[in-house]
């Protein structure tokens, strides 16, 4: 996996706000001597994986990055979590706090990650700077995977508007894995109790947004079309393997709506040769897998925002017949 690093290191020196010992470097809370931890608490922006980078010069014995953000830009997202994933560094977001949005990328490379406060993600979209506009969907995808992202959570990123965030409450971070070698933390869990109460008070129990019935927005600024969940509709396209069910439908809609209630699913074909009378038609998939050209068949995927579904099949390029906006 290579992601582009930035090359240049900048130390932001803020004035003791904080009890003895404690430091700031740009959006980051360094509790000094004594702690194996540093907190992200705040925007993350453009600047934040160069300032991460001080950080770790004047405090090489970080182990652990604890999360309190509500996002920020993508490029600046993924450079900080590539930093921790090639650090080993693990990620921590406590109780009474939010990792979401572009957060959610930093927490997921932590090479041991636990979640006691609020992982919320939604659509990925690539469009806020050069270097994240460099990265396409499925270049995207696979930063997510080689963290070792458990694919349902990917799922959910797809499924979610760009303009609001689906949270994991605890039963569905137990169920699908989100937490990895919780007890690597140990030591760090330990230590954020001793934290100060201004340090505490600085993280904040929201740094952002407002919750909505099941979701929080995210406020990215994404225009209404980035914002809708779409579903795109190829005809003539077999999505090859990534099986997650298969079942017997009698029309499109059936298999399209099969898809829509597996949470699973991130992608669907249903083959409506006429010859065949019984079995399995419909196949239910975590991805596209590979695509290739079949008659009889009619292939659907949810699309990343900022994402139009042409696709590349054997060196052409296949536009979706119809992508449904669900709201």
């Amino acid at each position: 996996m290579r992601i582009l690093v930035a090359v240049l290191a900048l130390i932001l020196s803020i004035g003791p706000a904080f009890s003895a010992g404690v430091a700031r470097h740009g959006a980051f809370i360094v509790p000094g001597a004594g702690f194996d931890f540093a907190v992200l608490a705040g925007d993350i922006s453009n600047q934040t994986p160069d300032d991460f980078k001080a950080v770790l010069a004047s405090q090489p014995n970080i182990k652990t990055l604890v999360l309190s953000s509500d996002g920020g830009t993508m490029a600046g997202a993924l450079l900080l979590a590539d930093e921790v994933y090639r650090r080993g560094i693990n990620t921590y977001i406590p109780p009474n706090s939010i990792c979401q949005s572009s957060c959610a990328y930093v927490f997921l490379a932590g090479a041991a990650r636990l979640d006691h406060g609020e992982l919320g993600v939604h659509h990925f979209y690539g469009g806020d700077s050069n270097a994240a506009s460099q990265l396409g969907v499925t270049d995207i995808m696979g930063i997510l995977t080689g963290f070792g992202t458990p694919q349902a959570v990917i799922n959910r990123m797809l499924r979610t508007r760009a303009d609001q965030i689906y949270v994991f409450n605890a039963e569905e971070v137990a169920q699908l894995r989100i937490d990895r070698n919780p007890n690597q933390l140990d030591t760090t869990l330990s230590q954020f109790r001793q934290l100060p109460q201004d340090v505490l008070t600085a993280m904040g129990t929201s740094p952002g947004s407002q919750p909505e019935t099941t979701t929080a927005s995210s406020g990215g600024g994404n225009t209404p079309s980035q914002s809708v969940a779409r579903f795109a509709i190829y005809e003539g396209l077999d999505f090859y393997g990534a099986d997650v069910d298969k079942i017997r439908a009698e029309t499109l809609e059936q298999c399209f709506q099969a898809c829509v209630d597996n949470q699973q699913c991130s992608a669907m074909t249903i083959n409506l040769n006429p010859a065949i009378k019984t079995g399995p038609n419909c196949f239910l998939k975590s991805g596209m897998g590979r695509t290739e050209p079949y008659e009889h068949a009619i292939s659907g995927a949810f699309l990343a925002a900022g994402f139009d579904g042409v696709l590349d099949v054997n060196g052409t390029k296949v536009a979706p017949a119809e992508v449904i906006p669900l709201e």
